[in-house]
């Protein structure tokens, strides 16, 4: 009877030790990936909407957001929206990442992430003549041209009307998720 207490006994601190030390590594590789994934973040949006930390919002129902993260300061002051949309352009599909601001009513700015838009045509819309254009613009935003509409007007780049016009949903389309979340 000693001898299978001793034994038991001996079992139960073998399975704590190893429960212990799966629960310490679990913690340890939840913090690493924390890590990482908020520097990514940071890599993507570091200059639209710099934040000591991004919290990882739920996409669910919103077909076109690829990710979408609430950006926070040190205080836990929510700073602005992170926001990566797929939508499709002209040749191939387009990914934006588009800062919207704390309360939603403005877009901060944008970068234009992976496409394959056709040279010297769609792929215009990753410089910054095209995207500064969005830089603190009132949503819902449309192409210049079309008249009586609220919001604001973005100038499309001539030659890549239906590039220029993917940008502006993705905006659009990062703006109402956002309006969702305030």
């Amino acid at each position: 009877m000693k001898q299978t207490a001793k034994a038991l006994l001996s079992l139960l601190i073998i399975a704590a030790v190893s429960l212990g030390a799966l629960w310490g590594g679990d913690l340890l590789t939840r913090t690493l990936l924390t890590e990482q994934s908020t520097a990514q973040v940071a890599q993507v949006f570091g200059e639209l909407l710099p934040a000591k930390r991004y919290d990882e919002l739920s996409t669910d129902g919103w077909e076109k957001i690829n990710a979408a993260y609430r950006a926070v300061d040190d205080g836990g002051q929510v700073l602005g929206y992170a926001v990566t949309v797929t939508v499709e352009g002209y040749v191939s599909d387009i990914e934006v990442h588009v800062a919207v601001s704390a309360d939603g009513e403005r877009i901060r700015g944008l970068r234009i992430g992976e496409h394959r838009e056709s040279a010297g045509y769609g792929a215009r819309i990753v410089s910054t003549v095209f995207t500064d254009r969005f830089k603190n613009a009132v949503p819902p935003l449309y192409l210049a041209g079309k008249n009586g509409q609220a919001g604001t007007a973005i100038e499309a780049l001539s030659g890549a009307t239906a590039s220029s016009q993917a940008v502006v949903d993705a905006a659009n389309e990062a703006a109402s998720f956002v309006g969702e979340q305030v």
